[in-house]
């Protein structure tokens, strides 16, 4: 299917708990789950910055996984292998298991005279929470074969709580068909939200879903 290849997360996405990292145990492994940043582009050399500031090594990860890039934001399930010296870069080497390409977006400005354009189209989110500098959401929706549009909305004009910036999440389904019930996980990049003269700041998450409740996070961003 050509829907939102990069959103598609599928079967890793039911273990994500609303934390940066956690651990998942079977019968027969343990796992970690995080999700983070890599640095390098190098297959053989990358680092992985977890959204908790740990950095990984993986020696080793799964050979059909795309290309590695510098900042490519991604999510997977690890095992430990050993804890860095002192004279190494990482903070622990780490062996892949699964690896996920995550969709990586700013927040969209609007007015009142986009607002009218907006489409509202059923969503459901699983989960919301905030992870180094982003907003991430996981979701689900009906779709079949057009590309949907999801997108994190800042409107000056609809700003619901004070204390807080309002962000609403949109859902385009572009007239797709229902077919299956598909998930994803979008990082909304919020940097561009940080002011000079505090070190963080109230969000209020909205979102077109009757079964999801309005979350309060804080976004605090003094150590990055």
């Amino acid at each position: 299917m050509k829907i939102l290849k990069s959103l598609l997360i599928g079967v890793l996405l039911v273990a994500i708990t609303g934390l940066t990292s956690c651990k998942v145990e079977d019968d027969y492994e343990q796992l970690y789950l995080a999700m983070g940043n890599v640095i390098g582009n190098s297959p053989s050399t990358f680092l992985i910055e977890a959204d908790d500031g740990t950095i990984l090594r993986p020696i080793e990860y799964p050979s059909d996984y795309d290309e590695i890039i510098e900042g490519k934001r991604v999510f997977f399930y690890f095992k430990h292998v050993d804890a860095g010296r002192d004279d190494q870069n990482f903070d622990y080497s780490i062996r892949i298991q699964a690896m996920q390409d995550v969709l990586t977006k700013g927040i969209l400005n609007v007015d009142s005279e986009g607002r009218d354009t907006l489409k509202r189209d059923p969503v459901r989110i699983i989960n919301a929470w905030i992870g180094k500098s982003y907003l991430n959401v996981e979701f689900s929706f009906f779709g079949h074969e057009k590309a949907h549009i999801f997108d994190l909305l800042l409107d000056p004009g609809e700003q619901y709580k004070g204390g807080f910036t309002t962000l609403d999440f949109h859902h385009d389904a572009r007239n797709d068909k229902q077919y299956y019930n598909l998930r994803g996980i979008i990082s909304f990049d919020l940097t561009e939200l940080q002011k000079e003269s505090v070190d963080s700041i109230n969000i209020f998450f909205r979102a077109d879903d009757d079964s999801f409740t309005s979350r309060e996070l804080i976004y605090r961003y003094s150590d990055e």
